[in-house]
């Protein structure tokens, strides 16, 4: 993907190359499976990666073949949540240590797992992962305008790498 803008919602694999992903821009969202036997991101076996370099990625879906994203060249973030999760029309979001909202989202789906990219991430800082909240603004896709975003909890805190 090296720009435009693509979004998935899958039953299976969302993004299923048994190759190398490569992100270097644009927008890549991916509501994927929900089952365990699938997963957002599947670059096959362990002989192939997912990189990213540039734009935006957001991949969520179930934990059970969850695959994570490399570093590139623009920071990641990725969790998991394997007791549990988090309901279908929820919303989420990435927000930094100023408090600032990076991204925000309605998932159309249960997820138990998220990889998410941006050239708003810095490797090494820590972010927290929010949910609950409201929008007064208008969602498309699911992406909700981070400005409108407000009113979630957070729901545990990680480190971009």
């Amino acid at each position: 993907f090296a720009g435009g803008y693509t979004v998935f919602n899958a039953a299976g694999d969302g993004i299923d190359s048994n190759g190398n992903i490569v992100i270097s821009g644009g927008t890549v969202i991916v509501y994927g499976p929900t089952d365990n036997g699938n997963g957002p991101i599947d670059s096959g076996d362990g002989n192939y990666s997912v990189t990213v370099s540039g734009g935006m990625l957001l991949a969520v879906g179930s934990s059970g073949m969850a695959e994570s994203a490399e570093n590139a060249g623009q920071a990641v973030l990725a969790a998991s949540w394997r007791n549990g999760g988090i309901s279908a029309g929820e919303t989420i979001g990435i927000v930094d240590e100023s408090g600032k909202v990076l991204a925000a989202f309605e998932l159309p789906k249960a997820i138990s797992s998220i990889v998410f990219s941006s050239a708003d991430l810095t490797a090494g800082e820590t972010y927290s992962i929010v949910g609950g909240g409201s929008t007064t603004g208008t969602v498309v896709d699911g992406v909700i305008d981070p400005a409108t975003y407000t009113g979630y909890e957070s729901m545990g805190e990680i480190e971009a790498y």
